[in-house]
């Protein structure tokens, strides 16, 4: 994030390093900032509160951590309790702040940190319980309050229009992040067909991997798939990797099977994000022919859970299913099971 501000470059440090204005308007309005010590130097440590109009308090530190004055400093940020025990339950971030001249003014640029995926998300989730209390006039949005400031509250009407584009973004992304929140853990797909071909022979094709050329609908979306085989030629043990610039990669191993009933598989997707799920192939006898349920289970990552959000993996897996079965009815008709 960053913001121009029509003042020098002395008192904007000064705003943003200096206890007696910097508690002018770091909080949120409503809520007032007090701030019990700050230590500005390497190592040193900022702690303070935030005060609603109720009373209610929300203590946090800052730890300096690299400081190149009127340039650039760094730190961590979270909240704590009154005597700077960080809060565990709550969000942390590392952020940093640049400060530069700018056509007679200064240019702040913050730029935030985390730790990993698990803790932005869990920033978000806090930021969106706190949206309706708080909403969106957090320091991070709105106009600092300083006393160099108060000549120019009134931005440049393309710095309002990027801030109510930048806005609008992050509800947008908190409402998603949220939505995704009501998908399922987990997922199942299936899809049953009817094959030309007695059971014997569609076990025969499906536990010997070389075979699936023949059937597999991810060849018709790029037929310059590379696929590698490993293990035994066939049955339990047998993988093949396989590796596309359209459908990403990963691998297929056979986990256990039921000779003429079933076939159980793992699957491990590389790319286009890291995905495990169980697939299973159900043999039963149909007349002269095979019914043959497809399956594949597996769990929701946060990837898959905001992809959900608009469509489903029934959707997205089972149309490749129903290809698949075609594809299988067409290519087995008519063939024998090989005698050793």
């Amino acid at each position: 994030m960053e913001r121009s501000f029509n003042a020098p470059l002395d008192p904007v440090w000064a705003a943003w390093t200096e206890a007696e204005i910097l508690c002018q308007w770091w909080a949120p309005r409503p809520y007032q900032c007090v701030i019990k010590s700050l230590d500005f130097r390497e190592g040193g440590r900022w702690l303070y509160y935030m005060q609603g109009p109720e009373g209610d308090r929300h203590w946090c530190f800052f730890d300096y951590e690299r400081i190149r004055p009127k340039s650039f400093y760094s730190g961590n940020d979270a909240f704590c309790d009154e005597n700077g025990v960080a809060n565990s339950t709550k969000p942390k971030v590392s952020w940093e702040a640049h400060f530069s001249k700018n056509d007679g003014g200064t240019l702040v640029r913050v730029i935030l940190h985390f730790g990993s995926p698990e803790e932005l998300d869990r920033s978000w989730r806090w930021a969106s319980r706190k949206a309706s209390r708080w909403g969106w006039n957090s320091w991070m949005f709105c106009l600092p309050r300083t006393p160099y400031d108060q000549q120019h509250t009134d931005p440049p009407t393309h710095l309002t229009m990027l801030i109510k584009i930048l806005i609008g973004l992050a509800v947008i992304v908190v409402g998603i992040i949220i939505l995704s929140r009501f998908q399922a853990n987990t997922y199942t797909v299936e899809r049953t067909g009817t094959i030309a071909a007695p059971p014997s022979v569609v076990y025969a094709q499906i536990i010997d991997f070389h075979n699936w050329v023949k059937f597999d609908p991810c060849i018709e979306q790029d037929s310059s798939t590379a696929f590698t085989y490993e293990g035994p030629a066939s049955g339990v043990g047998a993988k093949y990797t396989w590796e596309s610039k359209t459908i990403g990669s990963g691998s297929m191993t056979i986990a256990e099977v039921t000779p003429n009933e079933e076939v159980k598989l793992d699957q491990h997707t590389l790319k286009p994000w890291d995905s495990k799920s169980k697939t299973a192939f159900k043999i039963a006898p149909h007349g002269n022919s095979t019914k043959l349920t497809w399956s594949m289970t597996g769990e929701h990552n946060f990837i898959s859970k905001v992809m959900c959000a608009f469509t489903s993996m029934d959707k997205m897996i089972g149309v490749q299913y129903e290809k698949g079965l075609e594809r299988m009815n067409t290519a087995f008709a008519g063939l024998n099971v090989e005698k050793p």
